[in-house]
Parts: structure tokens; C-alpha cells; sequence
């Protein structure tokens, strides 16, 4: 299997425009709530996903109405209401 060392840039693979905002949560909600805060490091040791982690990260089709702010939140409140009520 041939793998190329050229990089584009645009996300041409059907699987790095899938993963890409896969990979954008997995470093943005690692907060210890949603996922481990050791997350980002940890994948950050993986020499070859990380290169491609950052470029998929900084792509501006993947970045252009990314708020990791507000998705957070409301991921956090969604998790919230799935918990379930110590009130029965």
C-alpha cells in the first residue's frame, strides 16, 4: 500500500472529512466531564495522528462555525438530562 507524503489543502479523503470533527471534540471537550483531560496529551504522543489531528484541526472547512465554547455546553447539558434523577 503506497502512502503519499503529499499534503492538500483541502480534506479530500472521505475519511478526514468524516473524522475531522471527531478529532476537533476528542482535543476540545477533554475537560475531564465529557472526556479525560490527559486525552489531548496522551493522542498529542502518537507522532503520525497527531500531524494528522493538527491538520484536520486547523482546516477552515472543519473550523469555520466551530465554537467549542457554546458546543461544549451544550453537550455538557445534554449528558445532564440523560443522568438519572436521584429523586425518584
Amino acid at each position: 500500500m503506497h502512502q503519499s507524503t503529499h499534503q492538500t489543502k483541502t480534506l479530500t479523503r472521505p475519511i478526514q472529512a468524516l473524522v475531522a470533527p471527531l478529532i476537533q471534540r476528542l482535543y476540545d471537550f477533554a475537560d475531564d466531564d465529557v472526556f479525560p483531560a490527559s486525552l489531548p496529551n496522551k493522542l498529542d504522543r502518537l507522532p503520525n495522528f497527531s500531524r494528522w489531528a493538527k491538520a484536520c484541526r486547523s482546516h477552515e472547512s472543519v473550523m469555520f462555525n466551530w465554537e467549542p465554547g457554546m458546543m461544549l455546553q451544550r453537550v455538557k447539558e445534554r449528558m445532564g438530562r440523560m443522568r438519572p434523577s436521584s429523586t425518584a
